[in-house]
């Protein structure tokens, strides 16, 4: 297997188009461990690794871009001076060991489409979009279009992930995660919700889940009862019975689907009275 280093998005999106079965590679934590158990066939891989403009989080007009060679580790120790993406910080911090954390790109993170990613989860809650570029532009997408089932998302063979971007906020998010242990472990639930809060009402509010559908979820019609609602027991216990309605989880080696139903409702509940505090 021929990998092949690049310096530039130029130089990037030529090779992955003009390289039929080429794979892109950054972190590889992912994309290492498929090609271990023989399931990757792509080849060259094309390392981006030393494309320094995708790496870093910059704030623009109205949006926050995290370019997608950000690495966990450095979301971690970035992402103090914007409190309204705490549930990213916490994903991060939650997300593998730190050897792992020092390696994996919230890029490839998302482009693995894992209905667990932790990264995915809180993105989700800060309503963000993915931007992709080929030869023949760029578009962007939001967060919520981008999964069509386990590990599998639109972007195209000779699309790469460039970034995320997530709109400038004021309200608050926190993220909360279940694993068969404290730390490096797969979530078996995982839940982000992002809230604007005034006068006790719900103002904004996403609420989004991992582990409880073939995609990272929102949970809609759970928004849709608590917009406008005061933050009080009955509306919450109402949401509570609307989230264990609204996902889909399976039985599997982590948990059964009844145990993920439970947990989403007494996650969400948790993570609604963090955000009235």
């Amino acid at each position: 297997m021929d990998v092949l280093s690049v310096s530039s998005m130029e130089e990037a999106v030529s090779l992955l188009h003009s390289k039929r079965n080429a794979a892109i590679i950054a972190g590889g934590t992912d994309l290492l461990v498929k090609r271990a158990r023989n399931k990757l066939s792509a080849d060259p891989l094309i390392d981006i690794c030393g494309i320094s403009i995708l790496k870093g989080i910059s704030h623009e007009e109205n949006c926050l871009r995290i370019g997608a060679l950000t690495t966990f580790a450095m979301l971690e120790q970035e992402l103090d001076a914007y409190p309204f993406c705490a549930a990213l910080k916490q994903a991060a911090y939650e997300m593998g060991a730190p050897q792992i954390r020092n390696r994996a790109t919230i890029g490839g993170n998302v482009v693995t489409g894992s209905p667990a990613g932790d990264g995915i989860v809180a993105l989700l809650a800060l309503d963000a979009k993915v931007e992709l570029v080929s030869e023949s532009g760029k578009r962007w997408i939001a967060l919520c279009d981008f999964f069509t089932g386990p590990g599998k998302t639109i972007i195209k063979p000779d699309e790469i992930l460039t970034a995320l971007i997530i709109p400038q906020q004021s309200g608050k998010s926190c993220f909360y995660k279940v694993g068969k242990r404290n730390a490096l472990a797969i979530a078996i639930l995982s839940v982000a919700v992002y809230a604007e809060i005034r006068e006790r009402k719900f103002e904004t509010i996403r609420i989004s889940v991992g582990s409880a559908a073939p995609i990272p979820m929102r949970a809609l019609r759970t928004e849709q009862f608590l917009l406008n609602h005061e933050m009080e027991e009955t509306a919450v216990h109402e949401a509570i019975r609307l989230i264990r309605k609204e996902i889909s989880p399976i039985d599997d080696v982590r948990a059964t689907a009844a145990y993920r139903h439970e947990l989403a409702g007494n996650i969400l509940q948790f993570l609604l009275q963090r955000l009235g505090m």
